[in-house]
């Protein structure tokens, strides 16, 4: 009767030890993949961040420096139109030279499911969007007649860039310059320059818009991304003991 009751405590004793082993196994296991959840998260975090920068950086020298060309139109001192010229296609060739990889930085940082984890990957093709878009109207569902994923920060960068390229505004300035001064060998009177200005003023009115409307677009892309930077952060905070149990 003592050796089964000895046998019995031993078996409980075992039993119990080989339990809290296994529940402290999983307990370390379960804290140590939450750990590493989170850890790539704010690695996720980091490199989204740093490609939103980058596109803010790159979107807001285009666009000042288009404005300061528009700007620079009637200005009689050929020197500092041309000054502005160089800067504008200075920030031109900055974009195209880095556009390539921000669109692909976008695709795989900013690119964020509900939960803050990265999308699946899924071919993107721009392929027929330039004769699709329309530019002068906001990036949304009424934008184009072909489905369209708005809420993408990629599509609307693309989309961007769609609009940049069709915006041309360093070609029509210069058009437009040539129409209020030339030809350049001869002083205009003052009624002529005021005839050329008030004939170009529409098509100036026309580059403003344009510019006012790439604007917009880039805010608009940029919002895109700050709301998948969100939830991403959202994902960084720490879970209630709660969630914790319900998510062993």
């Amino acid at each position: 009767m003592a050796d089964d009751s000895l046998k019995g405590k031993i078996s409980t004793f075992l039993f119990t030890s080989v339990l809290a082993g296994l529940v402290t196994t999983a307990f370390n296991y379960k804290s140590w993949s939450e750990q590493a959840r989170l850890d790539l998260v704010k690695s996720s975090l980091t490199e989204a961040a740093q490609t939103f920068d980058e596109a803010a950086k790159l979107m807001a020298a285009r666009n000042y420096h288009a404005f300061r060309v528009i700007r620079y139109i009637a200005d009689p001192d050929q020197q500092a139109f041309n000054a502005e010229i160089a800067k504008l296609d200075a920030a031109v060739a900055n974009w195209n030279l880095n556009y390539p990889e921000l669109l692909q930085d976008f695709q795989f940082t900013l690119e964020i499911g509900p939960g803050g984890g990265l999308l699946p990957y899924s071919s993107f093709s721009t392929a027929g969007l330039e004769k699709r878009l329309r530019c002068n109207r906001p990036f949304d569902a009424n934008n184009e007649d072909q489905p369209a994923d708005w809420n993408s920060p990629t599509w609307l960068l693309a989309s961007l860039h769609q609009c940049y390229i069709r915006s041309a505004i360093r070609r029509k300035a210069t058009e437009l310059r040539g129409k209020l001064f030339s030809p350049s060998n001869r002083l205009l009177t003052a009624t002529e320059t005021a005839e050329r200005m008030q004939a170009i003023e529409p098509t100036i009115k026309e580059l403003d818009d344009t510019i006012s409307d790439l604007e917009t677009h880039a805010n608009e892309t940029m919002v895109a991304a700050k709301k998948a930077i969100q939830r991403i952060r959202n994902a960084t905070r720490t879970r209630s003991y709660l969630d914790y149990l319900r998510n062993w």
